[in-house]
């Protein structure tokens, strides 16, 4: 698992002006939305498979507006394609 900085995934992956704040990302990565770790404090995110994957068997997946925080991001259009 290769870890970026959580600033670095940020800037990769949202268009500007729908960027999420840090405290935003630290909440994510605590609910377990996305696959990332805090170490010493500092977000870091996985490259290759940030966002989580549900599975039938996710009943822990908190749920934001009926869906992940993935489905959520792709329906209000803020990713990068």
């Amino acid at each position: 698992m290769a870890l970026v900085r959580a600033k670095e995934w940020i800037e990769k992956t949202f268009v500007l002006g729908s960027r999420p704040s840090a405290i935003t990302i630290r909440k994510w990565i605590v609910l377990g939305e996305i696959n990332g770790k805090i170490i010493n404090g500092n977000c870091f995110i996985e490259e290759t498979a940030p966002f989580k994957t549900p599975t039938p068997d996710d009943n822990e997946m908190p749920i934001v507006r009926g869906g992940s925080v993935l489905d959520e991001l792709r329906t209000l259009g803020v990713l990068k394609t």
